[in-house]
């Protein structure tokens, strides 16, 4: 065995750790272990294998320092391949003494500190990755003595200070550069345009600033529509095969500003070109329209201004356009329809006016189609019909009106449609519906819309809110497998279906009759919001420790009795409305169960008795408590100085006395409120479920929701309190 030259075994399920009998091999030329399950540490006794030319560790489990005695394998090694392990600690400074070394890879693994200045032997290295790691400072300037160097991959790690303008001066072989996801900072230096073999550069995700260097337009091999590589090192590194079709600039998620430079127009061979999440603003150049090899194009999240240019009806290879979020206005031009590649387009949240184009109808290829939160009006055209690919079309948010189209019906792959607040009218039939078999996701909202749905049982999120439902919902409505539905704001009357999943906002309406108890058997049931109905009786006494509610709103109602004991059962439950009902008695000792409670509000009811210290001591993440307008006597509970996280608490109108606590002064969250974070009522299942309160001010009641983790109110009014309030630095910044 230690003739043995070569030793091949990658993929194979090996498990366990490398052998140190591995250093006898003394004569091996090649070892390759990739892609095996091998575990603990590299053995010292590497260092032995004095003829090795490729050294392939990648993709296992091993862990530990890199040993330095790799050092040693200078005379010959040329690849070494240690990516996607579990490495720490920094990289060994005798790497460097590799004098043959053409591929480095130690990219995946958990490698901390800087990298070593010591790069003037390994002058022959081609290739350079050290990417998703722990690394950080600054880009050692011996990195310029590589002046062979094509690819330099940096990206993912916590890099700090500017790009060296060295890179662009010495590293003139330079096709890759890969520094996203770091903490550089400072100008894009104008030098990396000498980088004329440049193909790939990716500066996203840092804190660049300033405006993009108009030297970037020198980028002779992204001019050129051919490049091929001037060679191969291994099938070890997965870009080689299509490093010369892919000519990419991204510095997106920057704070970089200024106009977009025209000279970025003349890189023809460019195909991917992303300068979104900056703060350009402008126009958009129309030298863009020339960059005819353009595949993907995103300038989404800056302050654009103007008009698309006409010169884009030219980008017939585009396949990607984002030019969302941005303040775009005139017209969607017509041109669009030319580019019959487009998958995805984007023009959402701008100031675009006028006709939604009938040459969008030539867009036969599209799959997503985003033109909401603009000012669109007129009718959708019936040129839709042609999307045949669409799965996900947004056209809410405008002012778009009549009928809705019979020609939708033809989109078959259409899984998402959202239609919402516009000024639609007329009846969507079976006849829309009946090829939309794939369609999950429903938005009809603040429209005036008669809808039948009968035949949709694939729809998984449906919001019919504010549609100008008149009527009693058929039995069969409730078939469906949504598990999301939003029908408040209607004037929907009749008692409660009798089947329901999930989510459900049956809010402002006229339903009446009392709560079924079949509602405690619904495990999914994860928000349930019928407030302001005319529902009576009293709440189920039938919840289980199945449930999985998050969220209760029973609001506004003509609920009687107490609240049940088993609500105990609900340890999910972050938000609990109750208010204005006629619930009585005293708060069961069963609610401390509940301790993951956030938001608490059982104000304008006729509960009795003592505020129960208890709240205090269980509801630790509690920031909203309202327990207004009730017949509560007795003091308030010092305990409550133990909730750091209230911001709003309001026990007006009861029959409290004596002096407020002073430990009440220990409520951070009221004082700096600045500091907080949005509040913790956005659930993770379902984040656009927004929570509300009733304040009263001045007499004046204000409903509050989106901005509720910004207001700090103390209310004690109305009550016989004692004593003084001068001393309780709290009210400084808050609503007494």
């Amino acid at each position: 065995m230690t003739r043995l030259s070569q030793l091949t075994l990658v993929q194979c399920s090996l498990i366990g750790s490398i052998p140190s009998e591995i250093g006898y091999l003394t004569s091996l030329t090649d070892l390759s272990l990739s892609g095996n399950s091998l575990t603990g540490q590299i053995p010292i006794e590497i260092g032995n294998l004095s003829n090795l030319t490729n050294l392939d560790l990648s993709h296992n489990l091993l862990s530990g320092f890199i040993p330095p005695e790799i050092g040693t394998l200078s005379p010959l090694l040329v690849y070494l391949f240690l990516s996607r392990n579990y490495f720490r600690g920094s990289i060994p400074p005798d790497i460097c003494d590799l004098q043959q070394l053409y591929a480095l890879d130690l990219s995946n693994n958990q490698i901390s500190g800087e990298i070593p200045n010591c790069w003037r032997e390994a002058t022959k290295l081609f290739f350079v990755n050290l990417a998703n790691n722990r690394l950080w400072g600054k880009i050692p300037d011996s990195i310029g003595n590589l002046s062979n160097l094509e690819f330099l991959h940096l990206s993912d790690n916590k890099f700090s200070g500017d790009i060296p303008t060295w890179i662009g001066q010495s590293l003139q072989n330079l096709e890759v550069l890969r520094l996203r996801s770091n903490m550089f900072s400072g100008n894009i230096p104008m030098q990396l345009g000498q980088l004329r073999d440049l193909q790939i550069i990716d500066l996203s995700d840092n804190r660049l600033s300033g405006s993009v260097p108009h030297s970037l337009g020198n980028f002779s091999a992204m001019i050129s529509i051919s490049k091929s590589m001037s060679s191969t090192i291994s099938n070890n590194v997965e870009f080689v095969t299509i490093l010369n079709l892919v000519k990419s600039i991204d510095l997106s998620d920057n704070e970089l500003s200024g106009v977009i430079p025209t000279e970025i127009g003349s890189l023809f061979a460019l195909q991917t070109l992303n300068l979104s999440r900056n703060s350009f603003g402008g126009r958009i150049p129309a030298a863009i329209g020339r960059m005819k090899s353009l595949e993907t194009l995103d300038l989404s999240f800056n302050e654009l201004s103007g008009v698309i240019p006409e010169s884009f009806s030219a980008l017939d290879s585009l396949s990607h356009l984002n030019l969302s979020y941005n303040n775009l206005s005139g017209s969607i031009p017509a041109g669009i329809g030319n580019l019959n590649g487009l998958r995805e387009l984007y023009l959402n949240y701008n100031s675009f006016s006028g006709p939604i184009p009938i040459e969008i109808g030539n867009l036969t290829g599209i799959r997503e189609l985003y033109l909401d939160h603009n000012s669109l009006f007129g009718v959708i055209p019936a040129e839709i019909e042609n999307l045949i690919g669409l799965w996900e079309l947004y056209l809410s948010d405008n002012s778009l009106s009549g009928p809705i189209p019979i020609e939708i019906g033809k989109l078959s792959n259409l899984t998402i449609l959202s239609l919402s607040n516009n000024s639609l009218e007329g009846t969507m039939s079976e006849l829309h519906f009946a090829n939309l078999t794939k369609l999950s996701e429903l938005n009809l909202s603040e429209n005036s819309l008669a809808i039948w749905l009968r035949s949709q049982n694939s729809i998984e999120d449906l919001d019919m809110s504010n549609t100008s439902i008149e009527d009693i919902l058929p039995d069969w409505f409730w078939n469906n497998s949504a598990s999301s539905i939003n029908l408040s704001q209607n004037q929907i009357h009749g008692t409660l279906p009798t089947s329901l999943e999930h989510l459900l906002d049956l809010s402002y309406n006229h339903i009446n009759g009392s709560i079924p108890s079949f509602i405690c058997d619904l495990t999914q049931l994860r928000i349930l919001d019928l407030s302001s109905n005319q529902i009576s009786g009293e709440m189920p006494w039938c919840w289980q420790e199945t449930n999985s509610l998050f969220y209760i709103n029973l609001a506004d109602n003509k609920l009687s009795g107490e609240i049940p004991s088993s609500i105990e059962k609900l340890t999910q439950l972050r938000s609990l409305h109750l208010n204005n009902n006629s619930l009585h008695g005293h708060l069961p000792l069963s609610l401390k169960n509940c301790s993951g409670l956030v938001f608490l509000d059982l104000g304008d009811n006729k509960f009795s008795g003592s505020i129960p210290t208890w709240i205090a001591q269980n509801f630790q993440k509690l920031e909203v408590l309202r327990l207004c307008s009730n017949m509560f006597f007795g003091n308030i509970p010092t305990e409550l100085g133990q909730l750091h996280h209230l911001h709003i608490i309001d026990l007006a109108n009861n029959n409290l006395s004596g002096p407020i606590p002073r430990t009440f002064d220990k409520l951070n969250a009221t004082k700096t409120y600045w500091q907080r974070h949005s509040t913790s009522l956005s659930y993770d299942f379902d984040d656009t479920y927004d929570d509300s309160i009733t304040l009263t001010i001045k007499g004046k009641s204000f409903i509050v929701s989106t901005i509720v983790n910004l207001v700090n109110i103390i209310d004690f009014s109305n009550n016989n309190l004692t004593g003084e309030i001068e001393k309780l630095g709290l009210f400084k910044d808050s609503k007494l």
